[in-house]
C-alpha cells in the first residue's frame, strides 16, 4: 500500500466547472473545511420529551392477552410415507415464514392437552415412527402443520396455542405493559414500508407537552393505527391536535390504512408557554385501538447558518473493479466517476465480510462485527445529538427487527426495490426536512443477483441470446449446479458479467440523480459513498458473494464527498481504511457528542479537512500499521483473514490450510506464498486484528469413531476440544436464520483430560465424525504418544490408523475464536420468500 504524500497533493486543481452529468456547482478553489455545523432550523422531537409530557393512558385494549388464544384444529388429512401416517393441517393464519427450522416463536401445538415436541425433516422421516405408538412430533413446513406419530388425529383432539400474538397485543396495552408511562408510550411502530418512532396512544388517550411556539412553527406528523395480526376488521380511530385548548388538526384513520403525514402552521399560535395536547379518541371500540403519532416535531424559523446533512449512501454487491475511477475499462460508471472526481477516494478500502449484514453493522456502527450487533447505530448517536434522521434500504438483511432502523426517526425498508424508488423515497424525505439537520441512510441494491436492471440498462452490455437458454432469474445454487455438470459455457459467465454490469449503469444514473437533488436543497449536506462487499465471477473458481476472502468480495469503495464537491480530482488517499472508520469520520466531522457510542475505527478527518492535514501523516503510519480483520462468510468452509502491509493472511479453521498473498504483486492472489514463508508474524497480527489467539497443534479427523478412546502423551498437552462441525461445512447454518445446526460438537464426541495432561479421553457421541484439536503439539510428537479403543489395542498415534480407520492427523496453526461470539444475533423471523427472493435459499 504506497504512502500517502500528506494533503499538499489532494487538491492538486480544480476544474472550472462539473463534469456532464452533474450540475454545475461551485468546487472551492482551496482545500475546503470539512466541518458541519448543526445550523438548521431548531426542531422540537416530541417521541423524545416524554419524559416531560403529562400522559393519560388507558388501558383493556388487550383484554385476550391475558392468557394464549386456542385455534381448535379440525379435519386433519392423513398420509402413509414408510407405513407411518403423516398428519397435515393448513395454517390458521398466515405467519411470516411458511417453513420454520425452529418452531415458530409463541407457537405451541397439544394433542389432547399434552404439548407435542417440534422436530423438522418429518415428511422424510425426522419423527421416531418406529411404533404406532410413537410420540408425535409437529413441524410447519409448506404453510401446513405437519405431525406425525400419531395414531389418529380426530376433530377437537388439537389445538395451537399462540402467545406471540399475545405479547404484542400487552405490550400495546397500557394496563398489561408494566412499563412507566413515558417508556410505555415511545415505541417504534412499522406500517407497511415504513418503521417509525411514534408516540403510542392507545385509544382513548392523550400525550400533553408545555413547549416554547416560536413564530413560524410547524407541527410536522404522521398518524397510523398499529395493525395486529389476524384482527379480522380494521379498527378507526379519531386523531386529534389541540393547542391551548383549540383544535387545529383532527382526522379519522383505521389500522388498514398506512401511515398518514401531516404539516400543521402553528405560527398563529406561538407562545413561550404553550400546551400542545395531542389525543385519540376511539371511533368504533378501542380493542385494538393502537393509535400512534409518528415522528412528531415542531420546526421553528430557519436558521440564517442553514441546515447541515449527513448522507450515507450504502452501495450493497458493488464490484470495486467494475467502477471507472477505480480502473474499469468498460463505460459503465460515468456518473460515479464525477461524482469520485469531486470527492476523496481512499483507494485501500477494506470491508470486514463478504457479506452484507456483518459489513453495514460496522459501517453504522463503527464496531467490527461482532461488537456491532448491539453496538448504537449511528442513527442513535445523530438522534442523541437533536438530528432528524431516516433510513431506507432494500434488504432483508437491514430489516428493522434486526435493530439497523434503532435510533431513526423513520426506516423504510422494501425488499430488493429499485434505485429509482429508493432514490425518490430519500429526496422526498429530504425536501420535507429541508430546513432540519438531518442524517440519512440510503441502501442502494441493484447490483445484487438477478441482473435484472430496468430498461435500456437490462442488456447494454450483451446480446439477450448470449445467455445460451439460461433463464433470466437464477441464483448461486443453479450456477452452481451448471458448474458442477459443466454446463455453464463461457459465453454464459460473459453474458452473467455483462447484465450485472446493467445493473451498476443503471444505479449510476439514479445516484447522479441523487447527488444532483441533495445539491439544489439549503445548507451543506456531506455525502460517503460505500459498499458492503463484491461479487466474484469465477476469479478463484466461484459465484457470487460469501464464500471467500479474496479482493474482488472484500476490497471496498469508500468516497468522502464535501458539500457541492470539489473539482480537479478525484483526490486519492492510499493509506489502508476499512468500513470501520466510516462512523468515527462523520462523527467528527459532524461535531457529535459520542458519549453513548464506542467506536473501533478511527476517524479520517486529517484527510478532508483542511486545518487536520498535520495530523494526516501520523494518521498514515497509524492505519499502516493496524492490521484489518476479515472474515464472516457463511457460503464455505470457515476462514478468518488479515490484511496488513501490503499482505493478506488466510487461516482455514477446519484444516489448518494457510494462505499468503503479496497484495502489491499480485493483486489478482494467484500465487499462494505459504509454503515459502515463515506465517508466523501474520498468525500474529490475525491474532491481534480479531482479539483471538493462534493455536498451534494436532487436528484428530476421525469419521464413525466406535469406541471410547485414550491417547496417552509424553509431555502435557494444552487446550483439546472438538471443532464445532459447522466450521467444516459449505453451507453452514445460519443461525441469524433460525436454522438449526444438524450436528453440534457435543453431538460428536465429549473431551476430557487428566489432571497432569498427559492423557485424553475421547467417548464418542450421537454422531462420532469431526475433529479434534489438541493444542501444543508438533509433529515429532507423533512419535511418542500412543492411544487404545476401548481399553485395548494400544497404537502409536503416528500410525496412520490412528486408534480408527477412518483417521487423520495434521499440524498446523487454528484461530481459536470465542465460540460464543461468532454468532450472536437473534434468530430471523422474517419471511423465507425474503431470503430465498435474494437468492440466499434454494
Amino acid at each position: 500500500m504506497r504512502r500517502i504524500g500528506l494533503i499538499g497533493a489532494l487538491i492538486a486543481g480544480c476544474a472550472e466547472s462539473a463534469a456532464p452529468g452533474l450540475e454545475a456547482s461551485s468546487p472551492s478553489l482551496d482545500q475546503p473545511e470539512v466541518r458541519l455545523t448543526a445550523g438548521g432550523a431548531p426542531v422540537q422531537h416530541l417521541a423524545r420529551l416524554l419524559h416531560r409530557a403529562d400522559l393519560d393512558l388507558s388501558a383493556g385494549q388487550s383484554t385476550d392477552a391475558h392468557s394464549a388464544k386456542p385455534w381448535p384444529l379440525n379435519d386433519w388429512s392423513k398420509s402413509a410415507i414408510a407405513d407411518a401416517p403423516l398428519w397435515s393441517h393448513a395454517l390458521p393464519y398466515a405467519l411470516d415464514q411458511r417453513s420454520y427450522a425452529q418452531q415458530p416463536p409463541g407457537l405451541e401445538l397439544r394433542i389432547s392437552g399434552g404439548p407435542v415436541t417440534y422436530k423438522t425433516g418429518l415428511v422424510n422421516g425426522g419423527a421416531d415412527d418406529s411404533l404406532p405408538d410413537a410420540t408425535p412430533h409437529w413441524e410447519v413446513r409448506a404453510g401446513k402443520i405437519m405431525v406425525r406419530g400419531a395414531t389418529a388425529l380426530q376433530p377437537g383432539d388439537a389445538v395451537l396455542l399462540d402467545s406471540a400474538t399475545n405479547a404484542t397485543l400487552a405490550r400495546r396495552d397500557y394496563g398489561l405493559a408494566g412499563l412507566p408511562a413515558h417508556e410505555f408510550a415511545s415505541m417504534s411502530i412499522e406500517k407497511g414500508l415504513e418503521t417509525r418512532r411514534s408516540i403510542l396512544l392507545p385509544a382513548p388517550a392523550s400525550a400533553r407537552f408545555e413547549l416554547n411556539l416560536p413564530s413560524d412553527a410547524q407541527l410536522v406528523f404522521g398518524i397510523g393505527v398499529d395493525a395486529v395480526e389476524h384482527d379480522t376488521a380494521p379498527v378507526a380511530v379519531r386523531f386529534e391536535v389541540l393547542v391551548d385548548g383549540t383544535a387545529v388538526f383532527s382526522e379519522r384513520a383505521t389500522s388498514s390504512d398506512d401511515w398518514s403525514d401531516h404539516r400543521i402552521d402553528l405560527s398563529a399560535h406561538a407562545s413561550a408557554n404553550a400546551t400542545l395536547e395531542l389525543r385519540t379518541r376511539v371511533e368504533t371500540d378501542n380493542h385494538h385501538a393502537f393509535a400512534a403519532f409518528s415522528s412528531p416535531v415542531i420546526v421553528g424559523e430557519p436558521s440564517t447558518g442553514g441546515p447541515s446533512r449527513v448522507v450515507v449512501i450504502g452501495l450493497d454487491t458493488l464490484r470495486k473493479d467494475h467502477v471507472g475511477v477505480h480502473g474499469y475499462a468498460r463505460p459503465v460508471t460515468p456518473g460515479m466517476d464525477q461524482i469520485a472526481a469531486q470527492s476523496v477516494v481512499f483507494e485501500e478500502a477494506w470491508t470486514p465480510a463478504p457479506r452484507t449484514r456483518p459489513s453495514f453493522r460496522s459501517a453504522t456502527t463503527g464496531r467490527w462485527p461482532l461488537a456491532a450487533v448491539n453496538a448504537p447505530t449511528l442513527g442513535e448517536v445523530f438522534t442523541a445529538n437533536g438530528w432528524s434522521t431516516a433510513g431506507f434500504v432494500a434488504n432483508v438483511q437491514l430489516a428493522p427487527r434486526l435493530g439497523f432502523a434503532d435510533g431513526f426517526d423513520t426506516w423504510s425498508y422494501d425488499n430488493m426495490s429499485d434505485g429509482d424508488k429508493q432514490v425518490d423515497r430519500t429526496l422526498a424525505w429530504l425536501k420535507r426536512h429541508e430546513s432540519e439537520d438531518a442524517f440519512v441512510f440510503l441502501h442502494m441494491m441493484d447490483p445484487h443477483i438477478f441482473y435484472e436492471a430496468p430498461e435500456p440498462y437490462l442488456d447494454r452490455y450483451t446480446d439477450p441470446y448470449d445467455n445460451e437458454g439460461l433463464r433470466d432469474r437464477y441464483n448461486r445454487w443453479d450456477i452452481n449446479k451448471r458448474m458442477a455438470s459443466d454446463r455453464l459455457s463461457a459465453t454464459q459467465r460473459e453474458w452473467i458479467k455483462a447484465r450485472y454490469d446493467g445493473e451498476i449503469a443503471f444505479m449510476d444514473r439514479e445516484l447522479v440523480r441523487l447527488v444532483n437533488g441533495i445539491d439544489r436543497l439549503t445548507g451543506d449536506t456531506l455525502i460517503i459513498f460505500h459498499t458492503d462487499h463484491g461479487e466474484e465471477f469465477w476469479e478463484h473458481g466461484g459465484f457470487e458473494h460469501n464464500h471467500s476472502l479474496y479482493n474482488e468480495l472484500v476490497a471496498a469503495i469508500l468516497w468522502i464527498r464535501p458539500p457541492r464537491g470539489w473539482g480537479g480530482g478525484p483526490h486519492r488517499i492510499n493509506a489502508p481504511v476499512s468500513l470501520v472508520d466510516i462512523a468515527p469520520t462523520i462523527a467528527d466531522l459532524a461535531g457529535l457528542d459520542t458519549t453513548i457510542a464506542t467506536f473501533d475505527g478511527v476517524s479520517l478527518s486529517p484527510f478532508v479537512s483542511a486545518s487536520r492535514t498535520d495530523g494526516a501523516s501520523a494518521l498514515s503510519r497509524l492505519l499502516e500499521d493496524r492490521p484489518l480483520p476479515i472474515g464472516h462468510m457463511m457460503f464455505n468452509r470457515e476462514q478468518w483473514g488479515v490484511i496488513h502491509s501490503d499482505q493478506k493472511y488466510i487461516l482455514h479453521t477446519a484444516s489448518g490450510a494457510e494462505e499468503l498473498y503479496d497484495l502489491a504483486r499480485d493483486p489478482t492472489e494467484s500465487a499462494n506464498l505459504a509454503d515459502q514463508q515463515d506465517t508466523s508474524s501474520m498468525q500474529g497480527m490475525l491474532s491481534q486484528a480479531t482479539g483471538w489467539p493462534v493455536l498451534s497443534g494436532w487436528r484428530l479427523q476421525f469419521s464413525g469413531l466406535p469406541h471410547p478412546t485414550t491417547i496417552d502423551f509424553q509431555t502435557p498437552i494444552g487446550r483439546a476440544f472438538i471443532l464445532d462441525p459447522e466450521v467444516n461445512r459449505t453451507r453452514r447454518a445460519n443461525r441469524e436464520w433460525g436454522e438449526v445446526p444438524p450436528v453440534r460438537a457435543e453431538d460428536v464426541a465429549t473431551v476430557a483430560v487428566n489432571e497432569d495432561r498427559t492423557s485424553l479421553l475421547l467417548t464418542p457421541g450421537t454422531s462420532p465424525s469431526g475433529i479434534l484439536f489438541i493444542e501444543g503439539l508438533s509433529a515429532a510428537d507423533r512419535a511418542t504418544a500412543t492411544c487404545s479403543l476401548g481399553g485395548s489395542n494400544l497404537r502409536p498415534v503416528g500410525r496412520s490408523s490412528i486408534c480408527s480407520r477412518k483417521a487423520t492427523l495434521t499440524v498446523g496453526p487454528l484461530l481459536a475464536q470465542d465460540a460464543n461470539a461468532v454468532q450472536r444475533d437473534a434468530p430471523e423471523v422474517q419471511t423465507i420468500d425474503a431470503l430465498r427472493s435474494l437468492g440466499y435459499l434454494d
